[in-house]
């Protein structure tokens, strides 16, 4: 985790969109969620950072707003390996 650039951190648009921000929501997020498997938090856990991009919104704006918030929130997560 402790590779993840400011610039991933700053465009994941959470909170006040600092990577102190970014990385105090994460490092919560995953010590609470480890903690409930045994196991501990460590800053040099291997995570994955995905990025995606919207390419088409078809007919049912609302469909597809909701799929792209949905992708956006998967891709923003990161998996502990």
């Amino acid at each position: 985790m402790n590779e993840v650039s400011e610039d991933f951190a700053v465009a994941e648009g959470e909170g006040v969109r600092t990577y102190e921000y970014w990385k105090d929501a994460h490092v919560k997020f995953f010590s609470n969620e480890l903690s409930n498997l045994g196991i501990e938090f460590s800053e040099d856990m291997i995570v994955v950072c995905e990025r995606v991009k919207l390419i088409d919104v078809k007919n049912n704006c609302f469909n597809a707003w909701n799929l792209f918030q949905a992708l956006l929130y998967i891709s923003d997560l990161l998996y502990v390996i």
